[in-house]
């Protein structure tokens, strides 16, 4: 038997299939309402997007701090950047992240933030 929370799916259940859809059926919408987008804002180029700026290093530590803080960052055609995540997980600010996308959003429009007074 695999659980996740308080739903457990169990092979030898005697309930219906359709009892065990309506149970997973709650349970993703009870966690789906957990969910929350925090607007970044204009993170974007005018002749490149922000994802297409990192560097393979750059992707590796923003998937590290994806999985770190259990979020995810969006990258919209129009240069909006979401992070998506818990509430609780939004909460923390998700400093390291957000501090990573700024520099490369810094280096994208052509100033470095190490000099920048």
């Amino acid at each position: 038997a695999a659980a996740v929370d308080d739903v457990t799916l169990d092979a030898d259940s005697t309930s219906s299939p359709a009892a065990a859809l309506v149970k997973w059926q709650k349970q993703v919408e009870k966690d789906l309402k957990k969910i929350q987008v925090e607007n970044l804002g204009d993170m974007g180029g005018r002749k490149r997007s922000l994802l297409a700026s990192f560097t393979e290093d750059g992707l590796e530590k923003l998937a590290e701090q994806e999985n770190e803080h259990s979020v995810a960052v969006v990258f919209q055609e129009n240069g909006i950047i979401l992070l998506v995540g818990t509430k609780a997980k939004l909460a923390k600010k998700c400093v390291q992240l957000k501090t990573l996308l700024s520099h490369y959003h810094w280096r994208l429009s052509g100033r470095d933030v190490a000099f920048e007074g």
